[in-house]
């Protein structure tokens, strides 16, 4: 019970064959679709490892944390292996040459950790755990709210992070332009998910 479990499809016509459950009742962990982008790999692979070493290298280390919220598994996959390989190139260039080996590989450790949440329970939850160390927040503003799909449970979750942390760097994405302007009024980002 305590190896984390992934479901790997071979692209997304796949998905309308899980069914929902299957994540529900945690029989698996996560899904991701891969279209033949090796850094999917990389990506699952760290976000599991993230998930599992977030409260030792924030209660010890003081490592940073990216709350990501996100239900889509088409989106994530293709995203979460861009933002990772992002923070990893930011990371590899605050590291000094000449360094160690052992120098380097503890500053690579102290990069800042992704967290997935998946519905607005998930996101309050690790919002309210890990807020003393919380880098940035980057969510969908349509996503699952006490088991059913909110078109506003973005802005829900913002709203009250963003009266404790005024200037906390908030990302909200959405497919509907109509979004933007409430976005922009919450001192967020706005980033339109169909502009590529």
């Amino acid at each position: 019970q305590d190896i984390p479990v992934v479901l790997l499809l071979n692209n997304s016509s796949e998905l309308q064959y899980l069914p929902a459950r299957a994540l529900d009742e945690k029989t698996i962990d996560r899904a991701f679709v891969w279209n033949g982008n090796s850094t999917v790999f990389v990506a699952l692979i760290k976000l599991l490892e993230d998930r599992l070493n977030v409260d030792a290298d924030t209660d010890t280390g003081d490592v940073r944390v990216i709350i990501v919220v996100e239900d889509s598994i088409r989106f994530y996959s293709l995203y979460l292996p861009v933002l990772y390989s992002e923070i990893m190139r930011q990371t590899q260039r605050l590291i000094h040459e000449g360094g160690n080996d052992y120098h380097s590989l503890l500053q690579m450790r102290s990069r800042p950790k992704i967290l997935l949440a998946s519905n607005y329970e998930e996101a309050l939850a690790d919002y309210s755990r890990y807020r003393d160390h919380l880098l940035g927040l980057i969510t969908d503003i349509k996503f699952p709210r006490e088991g059913v799909i909110s078109d506003t449970a973005g802005f829900d979750l913002v709203r009250p992070i963003r009266k404790e942390a005024p200037t906390l760097p908030i990302m909200l994405q959405s497919s509907s332009e109509s979004n933007r302007m409430e976005a922009e009024r919450m001192n967020g980002f706005f980033v339109n998910k169909n502009n590529r």
